[in-house]
């Protein structure tokens, strides 16, 4: 495995792990819980450089329930994350320089796209999973020529031929298999765990 990498987030009740074996991999997860009590608008306000027109779009096409326009955000919000921790930045990039689309053209796809300074990243893709009703998961895998400098210098591969990343970033996303605290203990322990609680 050339290039084993992952990435790891939480929030809420959950925290999210994925890998990768040649693409570079970011994840994030968010939950719209607790339930804001301001409206969506007055909430979205600080966010307002965040997102492009485009996005916001999305976002307010969402319908006319709190619901359901915070799940888009978040949702949105969860596809900027993922992106960029998977390239080793952080906020320290200008998120509107990001701008993800669906290519079916439906907001609630669970595959995205993006667009870096206005043009279409082919070799990277976006899985959106929903964990539970309070709960959106994003995986960003792309190619890795495209992380930064100081985490490039960690991989053993930067440039694939386009054949073979073509093939990494269509590979089928796998779903997130759920695990208890208590599946992650060493069977011999998990006495001693069950008689602790």
């Amino acid at each position: 495995m050339p290039n084993f990498n992952f990435n790891v987030s939480h929030q809420g009740n959950f925290v999210v792990l994925a890998s990768e074996p040649l693409c570079i991999v970011g994840v994030d997860v968010m939950t719209h819980q607790p339930v804001r009590e301001e409206l969506p608008v007055a909430f979205f306000e600080p966010f307002k450089n965040c997102y492009t027109d485009f996005e916001w779009n999305m976002v307010m096409s969402a319908g006319p329930k709190s619901v359901a326009l915070f799940d888009q955000f978040y949702r949105l919000w969860c596809l900027k994350e993922a992106y960029i921790k998977a390239i080793g930045i952080g906020l320290g990039f200008d998120l509107l320089r990001a701008e993800f689309f669906h290519p079916s053209g439906n907001i609630w796809s669970d595959v995205a796209r993006v667009r870096i300074d206005c043009e279409e990243k082919e070799d990277w893709i976006f899985c959106l999973h929903k964990l539970d009703d309070d709960h959106w998961a994003c995986v960003a895998k792309g190619a890795p020529e495209d992380a930064v400098e100081s985490y490039r210098k960690t991989l053993q591969r930067i440039s694939f031929d386009s054949t073979s990343l073509r093939a990494a970033v269509e590979a089928p996303e796998k779903q997130f298999r759920i695990l208890e605290v208590g599946d992650l203990v060493p069977h011999n322990y998990k006495m001693d765990l069950e008689n602790s609680c």
